[in-house]
């Protein structure tokens, strides 16, 4: 944002002031508007922008300041418009005009103030903003639609009113323009301009047609049945079908419907976007969702044939894709069939009888029979072309107004058919102007501004010239500005231009746009030259070059309609090909089983796929077996994948000898093109769901990431995120897949992320965003109609009511789900929910009853066990099922078993459930599940209870209490607080308090010394006369400790009295235990102050055991655990800390990189456990021949790193001969090994980090091995 330097004050106006003013060294006009209107500026602005409209004048920026909101516009020495410049026929011509642009382009203007007008070199329009609170009232010359002004709506209608406002203030009325209801106005006029004066505005009535009562029956008809109905209306250009779409516009909104009538893709976006305004910018997918909160819609768009290809994709997404609860009317007004409506309605000519009341209303006098039929000749029917005639005639003074009645003039027109109207018509254009012109009908009946620079490079011309003929022919009526472009008013007169173009500059210009047109002009301009097959080729070669960019993916799908319609029937492997592809990568399968392939060689693949969809993986792989021999590599290896994903959708393990040869076809196949590498990626991804094998995870991840295969990339977030423990990991994941879905408008894909987003909610500590997850994820199901995922947020809901001790709303929810689940025809989860929410909350026999109802959904395998230790009806029995859970280490119901059965499996495996506890604990811990976590906590609670371990049984308890009442589970946490009579402490900690404790030990210390220092802090915090801190082993044997005055050893968490002594004993890890004991002496407290004391020594022992486990961890994590060397973490670390020594204090430092030699061939020959034992010995042979300072780590594979501390170059290359020598001469077990070793030194030139430093070692090696490997090169 530059800076605004206030040169004068310009004007004051009804909207805010403007300055002229230095903008980044330039002068421009500004204006300062309420801060308020900006969100009303960014509705409307993106539209303007995009139409380029020349009358207008828009803002080249903008911001906001403070309490203001500044726009920054060019500035050419306008000047406001004096009284007597409105009062110009020039001036008020240009308003009709404009007038005229804003109201084809549908632009709402509910505000008109004659301040919005300027002068220069040509008239301007500079709009102005408002929101509907903000409307200034009664102000001279500033003139707002009523609608606006009452309720804050506004229509193209609007437009009508406040210009006809305005004119009527100039002498100009117009009765039609300015009636109160939105309803009553036209959108149609005619000015008549005749040399040197305007005579005559004739404003053209809606004349109803048949038409318009049928369409309206259809779309009665489809509001009882709940799914996107597409319409079209066909008929030639200017029957009318703009006109009816603005009167069906009215029908539906009296109806109740919310009307969207657009014209392009960023039309839509806008038209969402002012409605949604909190949703971003282009998230298509949340403003759909947002949508179906909404009663019923209708998208209504003119010239479907001319719409850009995203918006015809969208359209085709929302009637393949979307089921909604509402109705949803999508009406398409065309020229030619759509082949996607469910209906079409042609509208057709009027009658002359129709046509005499178009007439006779639009001419506001009786019309004699001969006129009336001479304009339906000529014109005929087309009502568009009749009004076009209508004011040719009357400049012509063809007809006249006599005595109440139009009729022909004594002048002749016999004989004057279209043609010769038109040649009439156009016969006072200049030769310039007409040259100009028919080179731009090269471009179509329809162009852009973006045709008419690509014309002016071909040409030579300027762009700036053909914008002026535009201008011009705007002016006459003859070309007209559309929301995408500008379009020749007849194709009769786009015809006359194109042919008086010479037909060999027509054949050159045509052959120069095919090297640069897009697909579809493309194919306009080799139509033309009668190469349509040529086009076609050159369309399917762009499709190829640009497959892989995802985004156009949809749009690519819609060019192969065109192709296809272009081919009349005829078969195309390429459109074949390329259409499978495309359907499959969004997962498209009801229209790939629909797709009519060709029964020929050389689509076997595709039908192969096609019927994957249809039939058991058992058929699939018997027909690829029965044609795998006449197949090639890639196709033997793209029906294993097709193969391996009908397991994936129907279950069943594949044959081991598939997989075999999927193996050995990517080993083998040496030329790897993206297309492969597309079906790789899908082979490793299928491969990790049906085996829960994370390595061809990675693989999977690693080739879509480099390749940029989005929807491979997608599902392989979505797999890792299932895979996490982390909940931040896993959430991380989600959204990556989440963002991937919605860049590709992918509204079937969105929901997995969502739903997988909306349990990580539940799970974590953030209820409030739980439920808005369900609201986002509950309206797009809504809209999609997918009633599975929808069922899935009433149960997540329900889940959340019954861990939070709700027992009714659960149920009800779950009621909820198990109507979807009926309706839907879908397996009965919430049956499963409600057996658990019943034996949860205390109902164990409600729940049996249930069970015994014998549903399938009870026979899942993730309930199954479960449900049989609900039934279970005897111990015996009970424990029976128990020992299979922990046998087979299942990983559902865990949480709410532990609840459940808590007081049960005290007296029935005291020892078992125990660490079954301790297990969920540290998972939940470690994976920042806090409900779980708290669940965890009230089962050791009831558990310990059971036992008669009271103070131990609390303590837990109150960890649960603390954990639910974080994450908002106020239910929960009252449950537990009335059923152990909890008496809150008074116990508060500061952050600073937990910062300066985790700063006085550190994870680097050594162990004895961390519990030195967590005894005297624990000083801090309560005054003591004794404690001891050990480390146990889980055999109770100790490792080490401290002990501090007089205190007694106790075992296991206990609390005595006379003296006051708290015992606390708790997991560090698997393998070690905490045992900690605090005396506090002969004092005499209540029960709060005795919670006071254990809450804070139990915060000191938190902490002690957070940096216990991080020292413990930490000690592992510096060596490999294969070779017993330094980890490359470790080595890493200690690099830094040497290369910062010798750069402080001088010296020389001195690294190595070595690796065996030929090692793939070792573990290819001899097996991985031969290669593992190889590379134990290695470590050390390194160990054993370094010194003590030197480093030696694994830096990764069977590469390692040496650190020569206070080392020369020449001292390290000779350690290093050594050390190759004794590689050489040892007997690794009959297997012959060598290692090649790189080497370099700092200070050297060049070095000026760490990793300089290693890279040049790395570089020496990589010399080593070109050389013949098994030597030492230093560099």
């Amino acid at each position: 944002m530059g800076k605004v330097e206030l040169v004068r004050l310009l004007r004051r106006t009804y909207i805010g002031d403007e300055y002229l003013a230095k903008y980044n060294d330039t002068y421009k006009r500004v204006r300062f508007l309420e801060k308020d209107l900006f969100n009303c500026f960014i509705e409307i602005f993106p539209k303007l922008k995009r139409l380029n409209l020349e009358k207008v004048l828009l803002p080249d920026s903008y911001f906001v300041e403070k309490d203001k909101f500044v726009l920054i516009y060019p500035y050419g020495g306008e000047e406001p418009l004096s009284p007597k410049d409105m009062n110009t026929l020039l001036f008020k011509t240009w308003v009709y005009d404009l007038l005229r642009d804003l109201v084809h382009v549908k632009l709402p203007v509910p505000v008109l103030g004659k301040s919005d007008f300027l002068k220069g070199n040509t008239f301007l329009y500079i709009p102005s903003f408002h929101c509907p609170r903000k409307v200034p009232e009664d102000l001279e010359g500033v003139f707002i639609a009523p609608e606006f002004l009452e309720d804050g709506k506004m229509y193209p209608s609007s437009t009508v009113y406040v210009f006809g406002k305005f004119l009527e203030s100039l002498g100009e009325k117009i009765p039609d323009f300015v009636k109160e209801k939105p309803q009553d106005r036209t959108l149609h006029f005619v000015p008549i301009k005749h040399t040197g004066y305007l005579r005559r505005i004739f404003t053209t009535p809606y004349i109803d047609r048949p038409e318009r009562k049928r369409i309206l029956e259809i779309i009665s008809s489809y509001e009882k049945r709940r799914r996107v109905h597409v319409m079209e209306l066909i008929g030639p250009q200017r029957v009318g079908k703009t006109f009816l779409l603005s009167v069906l516009k009215e029908d539906l909104e009296r109806e109740g419907y919310t009307t969207l009538e657009i014209s392009s893709f960023e039309d839509f976006l806008d038209l969402l976007k002012g409605r949604f305004g909190s949703v971003e910018k282009d998230d298509v997918i949340t403003m759909l969702g947002e949508m179906s909160f909404l009663d019923k819609i209708a998208i209504l768009i003119d010239d479907y044939q001319n719409v850009d290809l995203r918006l015809k994709a969208l359209i085709t997404q929302l009637k393949e894709d979307f089921k909604p609860r509402v109705p949803v009317i999508v009406i398409l007004a065309s020229i030619k069939e759509t082949r996607i409506a469910d209906e079409t309605v042609e509208i057709r000519p009027f009658s002359e009888e129709t046509m005499r009341e178009l007439l006779r209303t639009t001419l506001k006098a009786e019309v004699e029979k001969g006129l009336v039929t001479f304009v339906q000749k000529l014109s005929k029917g087309l009502p568009g072309y009749a009004i076009e005639l209508i004011k040719y005639l009357i400049n012509r003074d063809y007809i006249e107004e006599k005595d109440g009645t139009w009729r022909l003039t004594r002048k002749t027109i016999e004989g004057l058919n279209f043609q010769n109207f038109l040649k009439e018509h156009l016969e006072d254009i200049d030769e310039t102007t007409r040259i100009l012109t028919s080179e731009m009908a090269i471009l179509g009946q329809e162009f852009t501004d973006k045709d008419l620079r690509y014309l002016s490079s071909i040409t030579g011309r300027s762009y700036e010239d053909y914008r002026r003929i535009v201008e011009t022919l705007e002016g006459k009526g003859l070309i007209l500005h559309t929301s995408i472009g500008h379009r020749f008013i007849l194709k009769e007169v786009w015809e006359h231009f194109y042919n008086t173009m010479p037909d060999e500059k027509r054949r050159v210009i045509h052959e120069k746009f095919m090297e640069v047109a897009s697909p579809l002009k493309l194919i306009y301009h080799s139509a033309m030259l009668g190469k349509e097959i040529t086009g076609i080729v050159r369309v399917i070669n762009c499709i190829r070059k640009e497959f892989w960019k995802y985004e156009k993916s949809k749009e690519f799908l819609e060019l192969l309609k065109v192709v296809e319609e272009l081919l009349g029937g005829r078969e195309s492997y390429s459109v074949v090909s390329l259409k499978m592809k495309l359907l499959d990568r969004f997962g498209k399968i009801p229209l790939i089983k629909d797709l009519k392939l060709p029964r020929k060689e050389y689509c076997w693949y595709w039908c192969f796929l096609q019927e994957s969809f249809s039939r058991n993986p058992a058929a699939i792989l018997k027909e690829f077996q029965k044609r795998s021999e006449g197949l090639t590599s890639f196709e033997k290896f793209k029906a294993i994948v097709t193969i391996l994903r009908c397991h994936v959708r129907r279950g069943g393990v594949p044959d081991r000898s598939i997989v075999d040869m999927g193996d050995g076809i990517i080993k083998s196949f040496h030329r790897v093109h993206k297309n492969f590498s597309y079906y790789e990626a899908l082979y490793y991804l299928y491969l990790s769901q049906l085996f829960n094998d994370e390595h061809s995870l990675i693989k999977a991840l690693e080739i879509a990431e480099k390749e940029s295969f989005l929807d491979v990339l997608m599902n392989v977030y979505v797999n890792y995120g299932s895979t996490m423990l982390n909940l931040n990991l896993a959430q991380k994941y989600y959204i990556k897949a989440l963002e991937i879905a919605k860049s590709l408008e992918d509204l079937n894909n969105v929901l997995i992320p969502q739903s997988n987003l909306a349990w990580i909610a539940l799970y974590s500590s953030d209820v409030g965003g739980f439920f808005r997850k369900l609201s986002e994820l509950r309206k797009l199901c809504h809209f999609l109609g997918n009633d599975e995922i929808l069922a899935y947020t009433y149960f997540l809901e329900g889940s959340h009511h019954c861990y939070n001790r709700e027992l009714e709303e659960a149920l009800e929810d779950f009621d909820v789900e198990y109507k979807i689940e009926e309706r839907a025809g879908i397996a009965h989860r919430s049956l499963r929910a409600k057996v658990t929410c019943l034996a949860y909350n205390g109902d164990i026999e409600k729940a049996r009853e249930i069970l015994r109802s014998d549903d399938p959904a009870f026979d899942h395998p993730f309930f199954r066990n479960f449900r049989d230790m609900i039934l279970a009806s005897n111990d015996e029995e009970f424990l029976k099922v128990w020992k299979v859970r922990l046998e087979e280490k299942i990983v559902y119901f865990n949480e709410e078993i532990a609840v459940i059965f808590a007081e049960k499996l005290a007296l029935l495996d005291p020892e078992g459930f125990e660490s079954f506890l301790y297990e969920l604990e540290k998972r939940n811990a470690e994976s920042g599940i806090r409900l779980s976590l708290a669940q965890v906590y009230e089962a050791f609670g009831r558990f310990y209870s059971k036992l008669g371990k009271n103070f131990k049984a609390e303590r837990c308890f109150r960890k649960a209490i603390a954990i639910y009442d974080e994450i908002g589970y106020e239910g929960a946490s009252k449950y537990i607080r009335n059923f152990i009579e909890y008496e809150p402490g008074i116990t508060t900690i500061s952050r600073v308090d937990v910062l300066s404790t985790l700063r006085a030990s550190r994870a680097e210390f050594e162990i004895t010394r961390i519990l030195e220092i967590m005894a005297y802090k624990l000083a801090d915090f309560v005054p003591y006369e004794g404690v001891i801190m050990k480390i146990l082993t889980g055999e109770s044997e100790e490792v080490c400790g401290f002990k501090l005055g007089k205190v007694r050893e106790l075992k296991e968490d206990s609390i005595s009295f006379n003296p006051l002594q708290i015992c606390f004993e708790d997991r560090i890890d698997d393998e070690h235990l905490l045992r900690m004991c605090v005396n506090l002496g002969n004092i005499k407290v209540d029960k709060s102050t005795v919670w006071q004391m254990v809450e804070l020594v139990e915060f000191v022992e938190n902490l002690l055991l957070l940096n216990l486990r991080n020292s413990l961890y930490r000690q592992k994590s510096m060596y490999d655990s294969l070779t017993g060397l330094y980890s490359r973490w470790y080595f890493m670390e200690r690099l830094y800390e040497e290369f910062s020594r010798v750069r402080r204090y001088g010296g020389v430092l001195s690294v190595a990189m070595c690796d065996i030699d030929n090692f793939k061939r070792v573990n290819d020959r001899y097996g991985h456990l031969t290669g593992d034992s190889v590379l134990k010995s290695i470590g050390k042979i390194l160990r054993e021949n370094t010194r003590f300072s030197d480093v030696v780590g694994r830096y990764g594979g069977e590469e390692f790193s040496i650190i020569f501390p206070n080392t020369s170059p020449d001292r390290a290359t000779l350690a290093l001969e050594k050390l190759r020598k004794i590689v050489e001469e040892h007997d690794f077990d009959g297997v012959k090994i060598t290692m090649s070793f790189g080497c370099s030194s700092f200070p050297k030139g060049g070095i000026r980090t760490p990793e300089d430093l290693l890279a040049k070692a790395d570089e020496a090696l990589y010399v080593a091995k070109c050389k013949g490997k098994n030597r030492v090169v230093s560099l």
